[in-house]
């Protein structure tokens, strides 16, 4: 039986074995949050870098 995205990111974590292994990219939401503290919010700083704050 296959496993759920979760039960293997968290199974592979705690060592234990995996139906395959998991693919995640935490840097990929610390960067959102990071861009929202800059004040270039996503997908805006992608779209039009001209109207960013300096």
């Amino acid at each position: 039986m296959a496993m759920k995205p979760r039960e293997r990111v968290l199974a592979a974590l705690a060592g234990c074995p995996v139906d395959r292994p998991p693919v995640s990219n935490p840097a990929t939401v610390a960067t959102v949050e990071l861009m929202d503290l800059a004040g270039a919010p996503f997908p805006m700083a992608c779209e039009t870098p001209i109207s960013l704050p300096n």
